[in-house]
């Protein structure tokens, strides 16, 4: 913390005092980026209704096409249609092609040098290969064991949560989240050329959520809802190290290389301690009160700064060129009327640039580095999904954001 104000005596005093504040209290400043609307970004926002259900979503540069996942996530199985996955036109959104799935698919990871997205089938132990130049399902691996239990409500072993490619060891990772009272975590490793189950890594904790690769340090961070972050070397595909973070609920972490660091999202759902204790078979209090993003210095975990945004943040996006973090925050978590919003912030000073209102609840991103474009998913709150309204895409040119 001494060097931090040393080097920001250097800085002057009105912006040093700012950031001084932002590194002790980690609290961005709303009154210097008052929230815009979609209105007042005519030109630079597109949103399109397309399908009843959104999830997670990709960009591909090769294909200059953009696909999300879109799940038919109706409770009775018998009622249940088919899942799909859309391909968008990058600009206006249209629907360029439905591609019909094998299962309810909601995480998804690009592999663009080999033209394929991997569909995480998250309740249905699988994960499904599309080739994206024909857009067709060319493999789907069934990687999760079957309960016994034939009543249970989620019937494998482990939910499939986030994807994430390795493309330099052929490698495709999905930490796992333990079904049927289980508290420990995996990790399953698919060797993306023979298209099978290369191995699988316990140890993981409770609830694995987030996931993030150092691929030049041959290192794979996941962290879990038991706040813990794990190092697991890629070479070996065991943990190396555990660290206990002040980390409350990080549900997704993504890391900088050239920062060497880890933002971690600090989601803030007040009943999730219940439900983990409940897990764990043992109170633990709560580490943090969330509604924020950390900075954590990787395997260690030590906080290094902490970034206030707005209420329930769940995904996190950077863009390292260009120095800009960003946040969607669904501001209410089975609300009636949502209020989400993006946060923008400067990913060296930790500035607050920008909130735009993306309700009802941003959830996904992708982004267009090339272009400067970000694709966000947004679900629905109470009163649309009531409605029976679809969900969306939206576009966003961040070259004309204020």
């Amino acid at each position: 913390m001494e060097n931090t104000m040393k080097n920001l005596k250097n800085i002057g005093t009105g912006l040093a005092v700012a950031l001084a504040a932002l590194v002790l209290a980690g609290c961005a400043q709303r009154t210097l980026a008052p929230t815009v609307d979609e209105a007042q970004l005519a030109g630079a926002v597109v949103r399109a209704e397309v399908a009843p259900s959104v999830y997670e979503l990709v960009y591909s540069a090769r294909q200059h096409a953009v696909f999300v996942a879109a799940p038919d996530v109706t409770e009775d199985a018998a009622a249940r249609g088919a899942s799909r996955l859309l391909r968008l036109h990058p600009d206006t959104l249209a629907v360029q092609a439905d591609i019909e799935l094998p299962h309810r698919g909601f995480g998804l990871a690009l592999d663009d040098a080999k033209g394929r997205v991997y569909v995480g089938h998250g309740f249905d132990g699988a994960v499904s290969v599309v080739d994206i130049e024909s857009n067709r399902v060319v493999a789907t691996l069934a990687l999760v064991p079957k309960i016994e239990d034939s009543t249970a409500r989620r019937p494998y072993a482990h939910s499939l949560r986030q994807l994430l490619v390795d493309p330099a060891r052929q490698r495709l990772y999905l930490p796992a989240l333990a079904n049927g009272g289980q508290p420990d975590s995996l990790l399953y490793v698919v060797d993306t050329e023979s298209l099978t189950l290369e191995k699988t890594v316990p140890g993981l904790g409770f609830e694995s959520t987030g996931a993030a690769l150092d691929a030049a340090h041959n290192r794979l961070f996941v962290s879990n809802l038991q706040a813990q972050l794990i190092t697991i070397d890629t070479q070996a595909l065991v943990p190396v190290h555990t660290a206990e973070i002040e980390v409350d609920q990080p549900i997704n972490i993504v890391y900088d290389g050239q920062g060497e660091r880890i933002f971690a999202v600090d989601q803030g759902i007040g009943f999730r301690s219940a439900w983990r204790n409940k897990g764990l078979g043992r109170d633990m209090p709560p580490r943090s009160k969330g509604h924020q993003v950390v900075v954590l210095e990787p395997v260690s975990g030590r906080s290094l700064a902490r970034i206030r945004t707005d209420q329930n943040p769940l995904n996190v996006l950077l863009d390292a060129e260009r120095k800009r973090l960003y946040v969607t925050n669904f501001n209410g978590i089975r609300v009636a009327e949502g209020k989400g919003t993006l946060t923008v912030f400067d990913s060296e000073s930790y500035a607050l640039l920008h909130v735009v209102a993306l309700p009802p609840h941003p959830n996904s991103m992708a982004f267009d580095g090339e272009n400067n474009v970000l694709y966000v998913s947004v679900k629905n709150d109470g009163n649309r999904t009531k409605a029976g309204k679809p969900e969306s895409v939206v576009r966003i040119d961040l070259n004309s954001l204020p």
